[in-house]
């Protein structure tokens, strides 16, 4: 589907269509100033508060990757091209351009800050992972681990203060609730248990906002799809 829809903070309107239907695909940004860019159709697209308007495709066209950033200053990384990729790039306003790739290739993993300042982690390779990864604008470092494994999860914040929730931890794993902190740089910093969420969901869940003002925008169940968007404070 196309259809796109903005939040108040208490209710969620209908708005216009993106040009060009897909799933699988990676944003960020704002209400009126958004970016979609990849999934399982080519473009990018800007939204400006009113309408989406094509924009520079990806170098290399993907899906189920990590974006994280703003409508002038995007960062995509890993995902399926098909095959798994560490490829990253970074989105000016108008065009994007391949930055050093990540360590591990992966894809259906979460991300959080800038593209200066970025953190990857979680993710699928032949399996399941927990490692993360730092982005300072040029090369990418491994640092360490998330507590669990996961898959289809999903991230926000910044790479001093990142958010990670949800996902899959093992093929055929009831998806789970778990919410993991992240307060330091990912080089010395550990993941640290935050207040489970209460919905467990994967595949398809968004995050937007902040380690202390988060939202968990829809995804799925161990058996539909679901509408539930929940809210996380910093504490629960």
């Amino acid at each position: 589907v196309g259809t796109a829809e903005t939040y108040d903070g208490s209710t969620w309107t209908e708005v216009g269509d993106l040009n060009t239907a897909r799933s699988e695909l990676m944003g960020c940004g704002t209400s009126t100033s958004a970016l979609a860019f990849g999934g399982t159709a080519v473009g990018t697209e800007e939204w400006n508060g009113s309408a989406w308007s094509e924009q520079d495709d990806l170098n290399d066209q993907r899906k189920k990757a990590a974006g994280m950033g703003i409508q002038t200053a995007a960062l995509c990384a890993g995902g399926d091209s098909p095959g798994l990729v560490a490829v990253a790039e970074t989105y000016d306003g108008s065009s994007w351009t391949e930055v050093g790739d990540m360590n591990t290739a992966r894809k259906q993993l979460g991300g959080a800050g800038t593209t200066t300042a970025g953190v990857v982690f979680g993710g699928y390779t032949t399996t399941e992972v927990a490692n993360s990864e730092e982005y300072n604008g040029s090369s990418w470092t491994e640092g360490n681990d998330m507590l669990t494994a996961r898959r289809y999860l999903a991230g926000c914040g910044t790479t001093s203060s990142a958010l990670a929730f949800s996902g899959e931890p093992g093929p055929g794993q009831a998806p789970t609730t778990s919410t993991e902190e992240w307060n330091a740089n990912v080089a010395t910093g550990t993941w640290v248990a935050g207040n489970n969420m209460n919905t467990a969901r994967k595949h398809g869940a968004q995050a937007i906002g902040t380690q202390a003002a988060a939202l968990a925008i829809s995804g799925h169940t161990a058996t539909a799809y679901t509408t539930v968007v929940e809210s996380y404070d910093g504490t629960s």
